[in-house]
């Protein structure tokens, strides 16, 4: 085979390959796929005789990157590689979320460990935060009344939804480790992405559910 002919063939696999990622409807799938024409018509610009056509290199070199980018977002919203172990616990404790919108609320947390007695809402006042207890224990103050509840719960998740203020002063236990997301930050982030407001939704719905269920 002559290496004219090698070319033409570079050109009829590239273009099969672009065919053939149209045919997915997985995104993984179709960028993987497309990744592969690219590459091919990369290679179709080196034919050993002439210059490489630079203006076309760049622009296929330019969609190989993009859509290489894509496709690690792709695979990283749906796996949990890069979660670190307390991540993934977290992770594991909300159930309802996919890994990409869990990064998405992630990249806003801040982790802490409480100290004895430690106050994360004041009732009748708007908390700054949405915070969510992992391990140790809550004690909700209420009209005068003290409930001791334990870890794996949202508090000041009402006064988020509702922009008001705490409907009790919950007090965490010395060691408590807890996440908070600020109310501030968490609303631009949810702003404008639908899918992840309707996640954070979910979640607080089932922690609501749950109360009332221990209740």
């Amino acid at each position: 085979m002559t290496l004219l002919a090698h070319v033409h063939v570079l050109v009829h696999l590239a273009a099969l390959a672009s065919v053939a990622a149209l045919l997915f409807r997985d995104q993984i799938k179709l960028r993987a796929v497309l990744l592969v024409s690219i590459a091919l018509a990369l290679a179709n610009n080196y034919d050993g005789s002439d210059a490489p056509d630079w203006e076309d290199l760049f622009w296929n070199a330019v969609l190989f990157t993009i859509n290489l980018v894509v496709l690690a977002q792709l695979v990283l919203d749906r796996t949990h590689i890069g979660l670190s172990a307390e991540e993934r616990r977290l992770f594991d404790a909300f159930g309802l979320l996919t890994p990409g919108e869990f990064r998405a609320l992630a990249r806003l947390a801040s982790w802490h460990d409480a100290a004895g007695g430690e106050v994360l809402t004041h009732e009748g006042k708007a908390p700054d935060a949405l915070f969510y207890v992992l391990t140790g224990g809550v004690s909700i103050e209420k009209g005068g009344r003290t409930i001791p509840y334990g870890p794996g719960t949202f508090i000041g998740e009402i006064a988020f939804l509702q922009r008001g203020p705490a409907s009790a002063t919950v007090r965490l236990a010395a060691g408590s480790r807890y996440v908070a997301w600020p109310t501030a930050g968490l609303d631009r982030r949810i702003e404008g992405r639908q899918d992840l407001r309707h996640a954070v939704t979910r979640l607080i719905s089932h922690d609501m559910a749950l109360k009332v269920g221990r209740a």
